[in-house]
């Protein structure tokens, strides 16, 4: 049974990287158990077409994740078939006593990176049960201490299976807290986000509210006091307060472009562009293609 704190861990979804680690290293582990056949064990005629098979499998695995979208299934028959094919391979190459044996070891580190702890326990536990099938009827053959070597060698296998299980649990642990952070990470970017606009817009608004309102105020009482006493310095004084308006509007529009709000993105950006033209000295050519939302 999967504890409270596993089940809120994120599944671990086998993913094309680890794959095709995964499918890598399946081929020196193949060379390693033909290397260990024969050392001190009768051998038998069938390993080496077993060994055969089980390397054309792997070429097929290797091909597969490279060529194909990999899946949960597929990484849950890989494993199986690895097991299956130890399995195999450590009773052609003389039983539970051959040094081909030391192959069980690969399969829970070859799946704590891939699986949740759970599955990772189980793929060692299916390794161990692979072994002691194959090692109690031959627990009281001639071989000195046979009892005992089965014993020692489950002892390490069960070891390494819950180290394996343990590193499978610290990595799902940490991938939680690492989505976690980036989620937290995204909604205070989006929150920084938020409360930047709002203060551009209310500083938009102040400017236009009340500094803008104060030129055009101070530009009408020149336009009056022009109709009465013509002075150059009062035209001057117009010039100045009209471009400084006009200054003013485009840094107001920089800050908060109310026409996207007021007439939506297409104007916005028609408008951006154009003012963007002006100062530039080119000519603008705006060709906007993106899908309308039906009312």
């Amino acid at each position: 049974m999967a504890t409270r704190e596993e089940r809120s861990l994120p599944a671990a979804a086998p993913t094309e990287e680890t794959e095709r680690l995964v499918a890598w290293l399946r081929i020196p582990a193949i060379v390693l158990i033909g290397a260990s056949h024969g050392l001190g064990n009768p051998q038998e005629r069938g390993f080496y077409p077993a060994l055969a098979l089980f390397a054309v499998w792997a070429v097929g695995l290797l091909a597969w994740v490279y060529l194909r979208p990999v899946t949960a299934r597929f990484a849950l028959i890989a494993t199986a078939a690895d097991i299956a094919a130890i399995t195999a391979l450590v009773f052609l190459s003389g039983g539970a006593f051959s040094e081909a044996r030391a192959a069980y070891f690969l399969v829970p580190v070859a799946v704590a990176f891939r699986f949740r702890p759970s599955l990772t326990a189980l793929a060692g536990a299916a390794a161990i049960a692979a072994y002691l099938a194959q090692a109690m009827p031959d627990v009281n053959s001639s071989r000195p201490h046979a009892a005992r070597l089965v014993a020692v060698h489950t002892g390490y296998l069960i070891w390494i299976t819950a180290a394996a299980a343990l590193l499978s649990y610290l990595l799902a642990r940490r991938t939680r807290r690492i989505a976690e952070l980036a989620a937290v990470s995204r909604r205070l970017a989006a929150e920084a986000l938020l409360a930047e606009e709002r203060e551009r817009k209310a500083l938009a608004e102040g400017l236009h509210d009340s500094a803008i309102q104060n030129l055009l105020s101070a530009r009408h009482d020149l336009e009056e006091a022009e109709t009465s006493t013509s002075h150059p310095a009062l035209t001057r004084a117009d010039a100045a307060l009209a471009q400084t308006v006009s200054e003013l509007r485009e840094a107001l529009f920089e800050l908060h472009p109310y026409v996207l709000t007021e007439a939506g993105l297409e104007t916005a950006l028609r408008t951006i562009g154009q003012r963007a033209a002006r100062r530039g000295g080119f000519r603008l050519r705006l060709d906007l293609h993106y899908p309308r939302r039906h009312q």
